[in-house]
């Protein structure tokens, strides 16, 4: 899940600062460009960075956040019971335009 704050252009800084030392991943050779590259063996390939984040938000959904909080493996129920209150208790709801929420 993103913070409230991720935007397009911060995943962008962050690829190219995180990631910058990868041989399989370069800026674009025009400046201000808003892509990053991955070389693999389809070649180059350039992702536009703009509509990226919200392109590929996709919320856990409440029915399954709930039915892992009541695992009986404790490390999961740990996980997932924080995740179950937060979306229990939000005032709305997590239903976007994913694209799975489209699917469903």
């Amino acid at each position: 899940m993103l913070q409230a704050a991720g935007n397009d252009t911060k995943l962008l800084n962050s690829i190219h600062s995180s990631l910058g030392h990868m041989k399989s991943l370069k800026k674009p050779t025009k400046i201000g460009v808003p892509q990053f590259i991955v070389l693999h063996y389809a070649g180059e390939v350039a992702y536009d960075i703009e509509g990226f984040v919200e392109k590929n938000k996709d919320a856990v959904s409440v029915l399954i956040t709930h039915t892992m909080s009541e695992s009986k493996q404790t490390i999961i129920s740990s996980i997932y019971t924080p995740l179950y209150t937060e979306q229990s208790t939000a005032k709305s709801s997590l239903k976007g335009n994913s694209l799975s929420n489209q699917f469903r």
